[in-house]
């Protein structure tokens, strides 16, 4: 009996945290966790780089259901806060076929890089369960808000992004 209420108990508590997404209070933020590597493109990715302006680093697989049903909300929201200096970066995790990664990101016209995460490293750093999860970090690279499972519909986080936008430097 303690073990299945141990049981509800946790699966009560993960659920609470895969509805996550609220602004973290600036005051609460941990360090900046690092992120970079080679996009599937070839081309050098470094979120410390951007540091200065929010991030978006949305977590992701080809063979993930809730990825692909979140990828035009993602689009739309980094179409529309590029103007404010906002950058985004996808993380391919546990996808062993990277020509069905690629095929993803022609599929849906994603206009922003995306690392390949195979030895977990970046999963690990930002403890990512499995895709899709996204975060949103703040102008000094801190997690401002997360989301463990799909990400809000594009009004929604691009509200929040704007919010984290608007704290400055």
């Amino acid at each position: 009996m303690v073990l299945v209420v141990a049981v509800a108990l946790a699966s009560f508590a993960y659920r609470g945290e895969r509805r996550s997404g609220a602004l973290i209070a600036a005051a609460d933020r941990g360090p900046a966790i690092a992120l970079s590597g080679t996009g599937l493109n070839g081309e050098p990715v470094d979120a410390a780089g951007l540091r200065g302006t929010p991030v978006v680093i949305n977590f992701w697989a080809s063979w993930c259901g809730p990825c692909h049903a979140e990828q035009p909300d993602l689009e739309r929201a980094a179409a529309a806060t590029r103007s404010v200096g906002v950058h985004f970066i996808g993380v391919v995790i546990r996808d062993t076929d990277l020509a069905a990664a690629r095929s993803f990101i022609e599929k849906y016209g994603v206009s922003y890089p995306s690392v390949v995460d195979a030895d977990f490293a970046h999963s690990i750093a930002y403890r990512v369960p499995a895709p899709p999860a996204t975060f949103v970090l703040d102008s000094a690279g801190r997690v401002a808000a997360k989301f463990l499972g799909p990400a809000p519909a594009a009004d929604d986080l691009i509200a929040l992004i704007n919010e984290i936008a608007a704290e400055g430097p």
